[in-house]
């Protein structure tokens, strides 16, 4: 089954914030709800690029679980996912299989745990012609809150919700 899918972000220059985020705000967007357990290969690539800026930090992390993660939609897959109620990011990492919203969850958990980044899980969907939507269409991605140095077309400096799909 081929997902596709799209992601409109807007124009970021127009979303930069320069002033830091809230207490409130930091503390909802980094509370997890499990302690991940992490197997060896993972623990060593996190390690490996504790000390780089967040940004590239962030981009290495979606590069890694887009290899180390196999995407599986089957029925079987998403059965077994959708009737866990245990450590679902450790159970993930564990079987090195997972759907795109399970990918996006482990990224976000991630984030908060070892860099105390404020993220979130976004769904969406990408309707086809006459705008019916099934679960072909749908996505789920990561957004991780933090400040930035534009660069590229992106010229201004400052806090904003930037897009990862892992």
């Amino acid at each position: 089954v081929k997902v596709q899918y799209s992601v409109v972000i807007g124009d970021l220059r127009s979303d930069l914030r320069t002033d830091a985020p809230s207490k409130e705000f930091v503390r909802y967007y980094t509370a997890t709800t499990e302690k991940i357990e992490y197997p060896d290969e993972v623990r060593k690539f996190l390690d490996g690029i504790r000390d780089r800026p967040v940004d590239e930090r962030l981009s290495a992390l979606e590069s890694f679980l887009r290899r180390y993660l196999v995407y599986d939609t089957s029925k079987e897959a998403s059965r077994l996912y959708r009737r866990y109620r245990g450590d679902l990011v450790t159970t993930a990492l564990r079987d090195k299989r997972c759907d795109c919203d399970i990918a996006a969850t482990v990224f976000v958990e991630i984030a908060k745990q070892e860099w105390s980044l404020p993220a979130r899980l976004v769904l969406g969907y990408h309707s086809d012609a006459d705008g019916k939507v099934t679960a072909n269409e749908a996505h789920g991605w990561a957004e991780v809150y933090y400040f930035e140095e534009g660069r590229g077309a992106f010229s201004g400096r400052g806090y904003a919700w930037r897009s990862y799909d892992p």
